[in-house]
C-alpha cells in the first residue's frame, strides 16, 4: 500500500466513523465538566450520535448505585441499537478527573486541523487526476 493510499484510507475511515464530530463533542463535554467545578465523584458522559449531542450527569459518592443504574440503562439502549457511546468515570473532584483522563481534555483542534489538511489533499488529488 502506498503512502497516498494509506492517507486516503485514513480520510475515508474518519468520514465513516464521524471522527471530527465525535472529537468536538467529547471536548465540549470535558470542558463542561471542568467548568462546572462541583465536587462529584462520578461522571456519566453520553455521546448521542443520532442527535449529535453530549450529556453529562455527575454523581456524588453516595449516589454510586444511581450512577451505575443510569450507566446500565444507557448500555441497554446501545445494545438495542441506539447510536450512542457512554463512559462512566470516577475521579473525585474535577481536577482529579482532568488528571486521570487527560485525553478527554486535550485540545482536539490540532488533530482536526490535520484531518482537514488530509481532506484538502484528497480533494486536490482527485481533481488533478487524469480521466
Amino acid at each position: 500500500m502506498t503512502a497516498e493510499e494509506t492517507l486516503l484510507g485514513v480520510i475515508d475511515k474518519s468520514y465513516e466513523l464521524n471522527v471530527k464530530d465525535r472529537l468536538r463533542a467529547f471536548s465540549i463535554a470535558a470542558e463542561m465538566i471542568y467548568s462546572d467545578r462541583k465536587i462529584r465523584l462520578y461522571h456519566l458522559i453520553v455521546l448521542n450520535l443520532a442527535k449529535n449531542n453530549v450529556t453529562i450527569n455527575s454523581y456524588s459518592k453516595s449516589n454510586l448505585n444511581v450512577a451505575s443504574k443510569d450507566y446500565g440503562d444507557v448500555e441497554q439502549r446501545i445494545a438495542g441499537g441506539e447510536q450512542m457511546q457512554a463512559v462512566l468515570v470516577s475521579a473525585g473532584d474535577i481536577d482529579n478527573l482532568r488528571r486521570a483522563y487527560p485525553n478527554y481534555f486535550l485540545d482536539t483542534h490540532e488533530f482536526i486541523r490535520h484531518l482537514d489538511k488530509l481532506e484538502n489533499f484528497r480533494k486536490r488529488t482527485l481533481t488533478n487526476r487524469p480521466t
